[in-house]
């Protein structure tokens, strides 16, 4: 795989919150929200692919990269999308299109659904969770606190091996797969942490028929964290959706398969 320069990374004051983000291009405001094993630095090829023809701009979530945490503890869902309005605001973009990864998607449709529609002018929910909101409190616990085991017993670098090997691919290139691991051990342990427990309590269903910009639900044919069935009943729920599915692809998209994501997203965003 041949390595793509990131853009620098630069910082904002936004809402009492230090912001961490990367910028390139100029043009329609393309906003890439990366999710909970992922940074600014998930998405090298979209920057090149789409910076010709898009500002495209990348957050690192409260608690990631350089980004300062939340103030609230436990991190819920809905101040991490606040955080995201917030940045955008400081970044002056009053209309873009959102592609959320994973957790990201989760933000993207509250900010569509609740805080600012008027912002979205379309949403992507790449490889999109549901959040554990609608599990039972016993069960939702008992999954919330074995993921905490996992990181705090192997630590980031070993749980993102591990995670890597049952979220990627099964026949996933070496290089790739280290890449994308690497950007997973690269996330602090305490904003992973924050932010699962915000994804334990969230739940992306209640959203999903109060928004009205059009949305692309894309899945992996080989992802076990966000299915070809999960994606395909979260489109149902839509008013105005459309679905893609990547074949051979894990959980980790914008690095497993660049050039097909690039592809769909082009046509998406014509």
């Amino acid at each position: 795989m041949t390595a793509t320069a990131l853009p620098s990374l630069k910082k904002i004051a936004s809402n009492g919150q230090e912001i961490a983000w990367r910028e390139a291009g100029q043009g329609d405001a393309l906003v890439l929200i990366h999710g909970i094993g992922g940074s600014s630095a998930s998405w090298p090829q979209q920057f090149a692919d789409f910076s010709p023809t898009h500002r495209v701009v990348a957050w690192d979530a409260p608690g990631y990269g350089g980004s300062s945490p939340l103030a609230t503890s436990p991190a819920r869902v809905e101040a991490y999308a606040e955080s995201l309005v917030a940045w955008l605001d400081a970044l002056d973009i009053r209309n873009a299109s959102l592609v959320g990864h994973s957790l990201g998607s989760l933000f993207t449709a509250i900010v569509a659904a609740r805080l600012r529609p008027d912002l979205v002018e379309r949403a992507v929910f790449l490889q999109p969770v549901t959040g554990n909101g609608q599990m039972q409190p016993d069960e939702r616990e008992k999954v919330r606190q074995g993921r905490i085991r996992d990181m705090e017993t192997l630590g980031p670098q070993a749980f993102a091996e591990q995670r890597g090997r049952t979220i990627l691919a099964r026949d996933i290139a070496p290089d790739i797969a280290t890449h994308a691991i690497k950007v997973m051990a690269d996330v602090p342990a305490k904003g992973y942490l924050a932010a699962w427990d915000a994804m334990c309590e969230g739940d992306i269903y209640p959203l999903l028929g109060d928004i009205n910009c059009p949305v692309l639900v894309i899945c992996g044919s080989e992802d076990p964290v966000s299915p070809q069935a999960t994606g395909r009943q979260i489109a149902s729920r839509l008013k105005n959706p459309k679905f893609e599915l990547l074949p051979g692809v894990g959980h980790y998209a914008s690095i497993e398969a660049p050039d097909r994501l690039k592809a769909i997203l082009a046509d998406f965003l014509r």
